[in-house]
C-alpha cells in the first residue's frame, strides 16, 4: 500500500512539474511526460505494477473522448471538398509506404505503421500553442481526425482478415462493426430528441456552478462505456471513446465552461498516465543498440516524408506554406497509434520483437522531434 501510493505520489508530482519544465525548454509537454516515465520506470523504478497499465489504458480512452469532442462532423460536411481532399492525402501513404519499406528489404507491414495517424500528439501541442481554436488549427485537426479514422479502419480490416481471412467469421466481424456505427448513430439522433423536448437537462449537464459535476460524471461514463461496446464489437477500444465525443459534440454545441472542465479533467489528470505510460514501457538498451538507433531514425524520416503530401496540396486546405510544413510536422507524431499499430503487428507475427521495439523508439523520437519543431516553424514566426 505505501509503496503504490509513493509510486502515485511520484507521478502526480511529476506530472504537475512538467507544464512548467516544458515550457522553459520549449517541448511539448507529452514529450516531457514521455522522458519522465522513461526515466522512473527504467532508472528508480524496476518495473510496473500491474495497475498502472490500467492507469494507462485510461488515458487513452480518454484521449480519444477529447479528441472526439474536436470532431465537428458537420463541418467537415460543410466542407466536403477539403474532407475529401484530407481523405486522399491521409490514404496516399497506405498505398505507397508498405510497397516501398518492402523494396528497402523491410516487412511490408511496417509501411502501413508509417502510414498511421493519431491526433494523440497533436490535440495537446495546438491547445498549449492557442492554435486549436484558429482556422489553420481547424484545418489539422479535422486532417488528423480523418486520418486516424482511417487508420482505425484499417488495421481493423487487417487484424480481421488475419484472424477469420475471407470466410463468414470475417462477415460477422464487419458486421459488429457496422452495428457499432448504427448504435453511435442512434444514440445521437435520440441525443438531439431529448435536447429538443428537455432543454431544462441540458442546461443542467452544463450547468457551471452543479455542486455534484453531474454532467462531468455523465461525459466520463459515456466516454467508457463506449470503449467497452467497441471492445464487444471486436474493434479497437479507442474508437468507442472517440466516437461517443463526436456524438456529444454534436449534440451539446455551445458547452463554454463545461468544456473546459472536460479538458481540465483530461488533461491535468487522466492523459499525463497516458504518455508517462508510453515512456515506461520502452527499455533504454534500445538506446545503445547502433542499428536500432540508424533503423529508428531512418523511419522517423519516412514518417514525415509520407506527409510532405500535406505541404504539396496545401492550398486544397486552405493553408499557407508555413501552416502546410506544421500540418505534416504534427501528423509525422502518431505517437498512440504507431505503438498501438507495432504491438498489433507482433501479435500478428508480422514484426519481430526487435523491430516492434524499434518501432516504439521510433513513435518517442517523432514525439519528441516533430512537435518541438512545429512550435520553432509554426508558432514562433
Amino acid at each position: 500500500m505505501e509503496n503504490n501510493l509513493l509510486l502515485i505520489c511520484v507521478m502526480l508530482t511529476g506530472a504537475a512539474a512538467i507544464p512548467f519544465i516544458s515550457r522553459r525548454l520549449r517541448i511539448p509537454a507529452p514529450a516531457c511526460e514521455i522522458a519522465f516515465g522513461m526515466l522512473l520506470f527504467n532508472t528508480v523504478i524496476g518495473s510496473q505494477p500491474d495497475w498502472f497499465t490500467l492507469l494507462r489504458d485510461l488515458g487513452l480512452i480518454y484521449l480519444m473522448f477529447i479528441a472526439g469532442l474536436e470532431l465537428d462532423i458537420g463541418r467537415m460536411l460543410n466542407n466536403l471538398r477539403a474532407s475529401l481532399w484530407m481523405l486522399a492525402l491521409s490514404l496516399l501513404p497506405f498505398l505507397v509506404m508498405p510497397p516501398a519499406v518492402h523494396l528497402l528489404g523491410l516487412p511490408w507491414y511496417l509501411g502501413v505503421a508509417l502510414s498511421v495517424v493519431s491526433v494523440g500528439i497533436m490535440l495537446p501541442v495546438l491547445r498549449e500553442s492557442d492554435l486549436i481554436k484558429t482556422p489553420a488549427g481547424t484545418v489539422m485537426i479535422d486532417a488528423a481526425h480523418i486520418g486516424e479514422l482511417l487508420s482505425i479502419a484499417v488495421l481493423t480490416a487487417l487484424v480481421v482478415y488475419h484472424d477469420y481471412g475471407f470466410s463468414v467469421m470475417s462477415l460477422v466481424a464487419a458486421l459488429k462493426l457496422v452495428v457499432l456505427m448504427a448504435a453511435a448513430v442512434m444514440f445521437l439522433l435520440f441525443m438531439h430528441a431529448v435536447s429538443r423536448r428537455r432543454p431544462d437537462w441540458v442546461s443542467r449537464v452544463l450547468e457551471s456552478n452543479d455542486p455534484f459535476e453531474e454532467g462531468i460524471r455523465a461525459v466520463i461514463a459515456v466516454a467508457f462505456v463506449g470503449a467497452l461496446l467497441a471492445q464487444y464489437a471486436g474493434v479497437k477500444a479507442v474508437l468507442g471513446p472517440f466516437m461517443a465525443g463526436a456524438v456529444l459534440n454534436s449534440v451539446f454545441r455551445n458547452r463554454g465552461i463545461f468544456e473546459q472542465k472536460i479538458h481540465a479533467v483530461g488533461f491535468g489528470f487522466f492523459t499525463p498516465f497516458f504518455f508517462i505510460g508510453i515512456g515506461a514501457a520502452f527499455e533504454l538498451r534500445m538506446l545503445t543498440s547502433p542499428g536500432a538507433l540508424v533503423t529508428a531514425l531512418g523511419l522517423t524520416g519516412l514518417l514525415f516524408a509520407g506527409r510532405l503530401t500535406f505541404v504539396l496540396f496545401r492550398s486544397r486546405l486552405g493553408l499557407d506554406a508555413r501552416q502546410g510544413f506544421g500540418t505534416a510536422l504534427l501528423m509525422a507524431a502518431p505517437l498512440s497509434m504507431l505503438v498501438v499499430t507495432g504491438t498489433l503487428g507482433e501479435r500478428m507475427g508480422m514484426l519481430s520483437p526487435e523491430m516492434n521495439s524499434t518501432l516504439v523508439l521510433t513513435a518517442l523520437v517523432s514525439s519528441l522531434l516533430y512537435p518541438a519543431l512545429f512550435r520553432v516553424f509554426v508558432r514562433e514566426r
